[in-house]
């Protein structure tokens, strides 16, 4: 009986707490909440009864917001049960609408978690097409208009009563354009739907534009500059599949024939941004074997593997040609990609000394090294953010950006400008303790003079050395601080790379190394060959075993390694390390307006 008892005590207690959950948390609430809504549809009927001049006509419909009636008011604070918080005025209506001979009111509150049943959303738009559109400059934009319109309650609306406003979207300027879509159904509940138009410029339609649609430039073209990766490039075309090819335009190395695709695997592709590498992808180059005789021939038959930078070919050459002119010709010996035969490979020149003027393309020995200019390739429809293609003001892709005042030097990336000391510097490097390496864009110089020296050393064997008196590497560490102020700079170690005859990438037979300030670059170094400012031949640090082998570039842009010559004078241009702690004042980082460092 006791148990009995016990057990009917727990049923009702369970069921005293239930009914008093369902009161507290249902009951009591939604009642609350009813006497709020019944109290805001008041308000609203009160408010018409002094404004009747505002009841609409026919089957127009007036709103009234909870906020106007509470600034006017005509009702004081509604809030939610239990609590101090207000219900929503922005978000709280009543509606009004005249059906048959009298007047209905539609009453939306919401406060909290409790809400009106009432219709209160507006209906679904479907666009056609994308709710984004990016167009080329110059496109033309169609509308595409709406292509369906429902509500949930009164089902499907025409769509011609949508209305369309910012509908002029002007191609023929750059920037984003909204088109906004409103519906309403029966209640006035209004939905607004937007599409984002944006006019871009693609790198592939500025191609198309500025070449008539063959995809390749041609002649003396003056608007194909590319500033990517912190360098100066010259746009060469589309490939077939929309991607863009690009090629240095300046010689950024000399380098032996046989090696050039490991230099540019191993050396110079690792030298470029990590931001700039996401807009490359792989692309195949042409590496025909040539004979004099096909060398003007604008057709590819054999085509090499994917690759991530090559070189251009003969090919590409002739595709340029408009007359007997291009924009590829260089005062510099060139590598093309073509070979003659084991022995001999084909480069490109705009002359060659001796030879007839409208010679362009010479064979020469694999052992040789000559300019190298990579070629990279961006991605199909890469937009293009700023510049107009000049040398001036070169395209951009948005793949890097200045340094701001009070940033590290050895924040930023290879190839970008610095002015010390009356020279203007390339960074090629940071160092791995937080130095930054630099090489000068031009030779020393004291009053526009420019002084050459030589090796005053004895023995046949010339190896670059810093140690040795007369040595070409202890003039320049020495003599240096005579033309340009060095306080800037902070001793490093460099390596001598040391050959048993030619320099050959990657194949040195041994190598010195030395704590400088100063030294000569290396023949395989970023920014090492010559440049358009150079009309003063200077050293390289290379080394060779073989008897009064030494190596320098000439005035005419080669380098220089005839052995027959023992009393070979050059010029000093310098590679160096600016220290760590070395801050940035101004400057945008390029030629016209390198960065300025902080004295």
């Amino acid at each position: 009986m006791k148990e009995k008892k016990g057990r009917m005590i727990k049923i009702v207690v369970a069921v005293a707490i239930i009914v008093l959950f369902v009161w507290f948390f249902i009951i009591y609430p939604w009642g609350y909440f009813n006497k709020n809504e019944n109290k805001l549809k008041e308000a609203a009927k009160h408010y018409f009864e002094i404004n009747y001049r505002e009841l609409p006509e026919n089957n127009e419909i007036k709103t009234l917001s909870l906020s106007e009636l509470s600034k006017q008011k005509y009702i004081d604070d509604l809030f939610v049960p239990y609590t101090k918080n207000v219900c929503s005025v922005n978000d709280s209506w009543v509606k009004v609408r005249k059906e048959g001979d009298s007047y209905k009111y539609y009453t939306y509150l919401k406060c909290g978690y409790l809400s009106s049943g009432v219709d209160h959303t507006g209906p679904e738009i479907t666009l056609n097409g994308e709710s984004e559109i990016i167009l080329d400059k110059g496109e033309t934009y169609n509308e595409a208009g709406i292509k369906r319109v429902y509500d949930k309650v009164d089902k499907e609306l025409k769509i011609e009563d949508v209305q369309i406003k910012n509908d002029t979207v002007d191609t023929s300027k750059l920037g984003t354009y909204k088109v906004t879509y409103t519906a309403y159904d029966s209640l006035d509940n209004e939905t607004v739907v937007e599409r984002t138009v944006k006019v871009v410029q693609k790198l592939g339609g500025v191609i198309n534009n500025d070449t008539s649609k063959r995809g390749y430039y041609t002649g003396q073209a003056s608007t194909n500059y590319i500033r990517f990766s912190g360098m100066l490039f010259r746009i060469v075309g589309m490939n077939n599949d929309g991607s863009v090819r690009i090629v240095s335009a300046e010689d950024i190395a000399n380098v032996n024939y046989d090696s050039i695709q490991s230099w540019l695997d191993n050396y110079y592709y690792s030298h470029l941004t990590d931001k700039a590498k996401k807009f490359l992808v792989e692309s195949t180059f042409c590496d025909d074997r040539l004979q004099s005789t096909n060398l003007v021939s604008t057709e590819c038959s054999t085509k090499g593997s994917s690759k991530k930078v090559g070189v251009l070919s003969a090919e590409d050459y002739a595709k340029s040609l408009e007359g007997s002119v291009s924009y590829l010709y260089t005062d510099t010996i060139v590598w093309l990609a073509n070979d003659k035969n084991d022995k001999e490979a084909w480069t490109s020149r705009s002359w060659y000394a001796g030879v007839d003027a409208s010679v362009k393309y010479m064979e020469f020995n694999k052992d040789y090294s000559f300019g190298i200019r990579p070629v990279l390739t961006i991605k199909k429809d890469t937009l293009i953010k700023g510049g107009n293609g000049t040398f001036e003001d070169p395209y951009i892709l948005g793949d890097l950006e200045s340094a701001k005042a009070g940033d590290k030097l050895n924040t930023r990336i290879t190839g970008e400008w610095v002015t010390y000391g009356g020279y203007d510097f390339r960074i090629i490097e940071t160092a791995s303790d937080g130095t930054t390496k630099v090489i000068s864009n031009n030779v020393l110089q004291i009053s526009n003079a420019k002084p050459e020296i030589s090796y005053q050393t004895s023995g046949d064997v010339k190896i670059y050395n810093p140690k040795e008196k007369g040595n070409i590497a202890y003039t320049i560490e020495n003599e240096t601080p005579n033309y340009i102020k060095t306080g800037i700079f902070a001793k490093h170690e460099i390596e001598v790379p040391i050959y048993k005859t030619h320099a050959s990438y990657g194949k040195m037979d041994s190598s010195k190394k030395y704590k400088v300030k100063f030294a000569a670059p290396s023949l395989h170094e970023m920014f090492s060959a010559s440049n358009i400012n150079l009309t003063t031949s200077y050293w390289l640090r290379d080394s060779s075993k073989e008897a009064n082998r030494k190596y320098l570039t000439a005035n005419a842009g080669v380098v220089y390694y005839d052995k027959q010559h023992d009393n070979a004078s050059a010029g000093i241009r310098i590679v160096a390390y600016i220290k760590k702690d070395s801050t940035i004042l101004d400057g945008k980082g390029t030629q016209d307006s390198p960065y300025t460092l902080v004295k």
